[in-house]
């Protein structure tokens, strides 16, 4: 009986909260199935290590970013993946400046272009905001 109340707590919540968002993507299985299904192109054999919340600060005077989840695979492809409750109007933008900070964490000074990392910036938005007939509200 508290098991079923607890279940129905969670529901009551919903995947788009961002403490159960982190939670139920820190299982590698899940957070692997979810980005076949988003991206079905891809095949991942395996998530090395999912991260909830990952802070990137390049600066003091730079804007930081904290990043629901940060995941990577057996080919060191990067997925940043966000929930989007609200349309702010900035999606591209914040999109944008994302990939340019996950790129400086996978660069080194005087490295090489070629090695940077695949990576995928995936933002999953509760409306429609793109008017691309997919959303996950």
């Amino acid at each position: 009986m508290t098991e079923i109340r607890e279940n129905e707590r969670w529901e009551a919540i919903g995947l788009s909260d961002d403490y159960l968002f982190g939670k139920v993507m820190s299982d590698p299985k899940i957070c692997r199935k979810l980005l076949e299904l988003i991206i079905p192109e891809i095949k991942i054999g395996r998530i090395e290590y999912p991260e909830a919340q990952k802070s990137i600060t390049e600066g003091a005077d730079a804007k930081s970013v904290r990043l629901d989840v940060y995941a990577k695979d057996e080919k060191d492809t990067v997925y940043n993946i966000e929930m989007q409750r609200a349309d702010t109007g900035e999606l591209e933008k914040r999109s944008r400046y994302y990939q340019g900070m996950i790129d400086l964490q996978l660069t080194e000074r005087g490295g090489s272009y070629k090695k940077l990392n695949k990576s995928y910036v995936i933002f999953i938005c509760l409306k429609d905001i793109s008017q691309c007939g997919r959303s996950a509200g």
